[in-house]
């Protein structure tokens, strides 16, 4: 997250070491972790190496769903009300009075979003513990999926191109949920852009 030169020169050395694995059949990468899973959950190099263009506030609006309702009563279409409670994104819920909760929770906030002349716009998640689904103004934006064990603390991006209004308010909700242990975002969120 912290080099996106550095994430562009990694991305041929990546796909190198993906090649080697596959020729020479390794299975295990490290104890737990399989070769598999290295290669369903790669890094997202072309978002983290991508132009900078917004870092999204660290507040955020914030609200648990353990009934797992929220999405058919449609809290990604309309702004919070005072059930939802302020939150920071840099670190886990649980330390932020959600301790041991698992489950489902919702995070929303509004930014405003410059002009991006770019081929691909993506929101760039620095982690996001577990995995999430992703609305902006409303409307489906995409979804992150995948072993929890192995992707709570890595990298996440969504590609919005077309999906936010550039000059006005925009309403980012993500839907987070979470099987164990800490849970929600609790890393940095930035719009990036490729060329």
């Amino acid at each position: 997250m912290a080099d996106p030169e550095l994430m562009g020169r990694m991305a041929p050395l990546i796909e190198r070491f993906t090649a080697l694995c596959d020729t020479y059949g390794v299975g295990m990468l490290s104890e737990g972790g399989t070769f598999e899973a290295f290669k369903n959950q790669q890094l997202p190099v072309e978002a983290l190496s991508g132009r900078r263009v917004l870092e999204l506030p660290e507040g955020w609006a914030f609200k648990t769903d353990p009934d797992n309702v929220g999405e058919s009563q449609g809290w990604f279409k309309r702004p919070p009300d005072d059930s939802w409670k302020p939150i920071s994104i840099l670190q886990a819920w649980e330390p932020q009075g959600y301790d041991r909760y698992d489950g489902y929770a919702w995070y929303t906030v509004e930014v405003d979003v410059p002009e991006i002349e770019a081929k691909t716009v993506w929101l760039l998640c620095g982690a996001v513990d577990e995995t999430f689904d992703l609305w902006i103004n409303g409307q489906p934006a995409g979804e992150r999926k995948g072993n929890p064990q192995s992707i709570w603390d890595k990298p996440a991006a969504i590609d919005v191109t077309g999906k936010l209004v550039p000059g006005r308010e925009n309403r980012i909700t993500m839907r987070v949920h979470d099987v164990g242990y800490a849970g929600g975002i609790w890393k940095p969120i930035w719009i990036t852009a490729s060329p």
